[in-house]
């Protein structure tokens, strides 16, 4: 999407692809927000690994493999050749209470993937953009 991203183009991204039901591979806690990224910036930062799991146990065996979200995330942006950075249209590493999944900043909120469709959350530990 060229220009300055608007939290009104972010949204129509969240509800397109993470608004629907947790599928794991398809539209799980990480796939969602890094497609939704995708459609604003037509980079994909889970390309590498995207089909390689499709339950629990799979993203899970992926994850510790890479040594955890918390060191998996920051290879999968720079990857993608993102740059640390917040903001409007950022993906963003967040806590989700039992460890740790991705989101799309909206400015001072975070849209994350929920069992069906998304919520918000402010708190991020780190985020990149393009």
């Amino acid at each position: 999407m060229a220009g300055k991203l608007t939290p009104d183009d972010v949204m129509a991204a969240v509800e397109e692809h993470m608004g629907g039901s947790f599928v794991w591979g398809l539209s799980d806690c990480c796939s969602a927000p890094c497609a939704a990224f995708a459609a604003l910036h037509g980079i994909d930062p889970m390309e590498r690994v995207r089909g390689t799991y499709d339950d629990r146990k799979g993203a899970r065996r992926l994850i510790q493999r890479m040594g955890g979200l918390r060191i998996f995330a920051p290879r999968l942006a720079q990857d993608a050749g993102l740059r640390s950075g917040g903001g409007v249209g950022t993906i963003g590493l967040i806590p989700n209470g039992t460890g740790f999944s991705l989101a799309i900043g909206l400015g001072d909120l975070w849209a994350a993937k929920a069992d069906a469709g998304f919520s918000f959350v402010t708190e991020v530990e780190a985020a990149w953009c393009v």
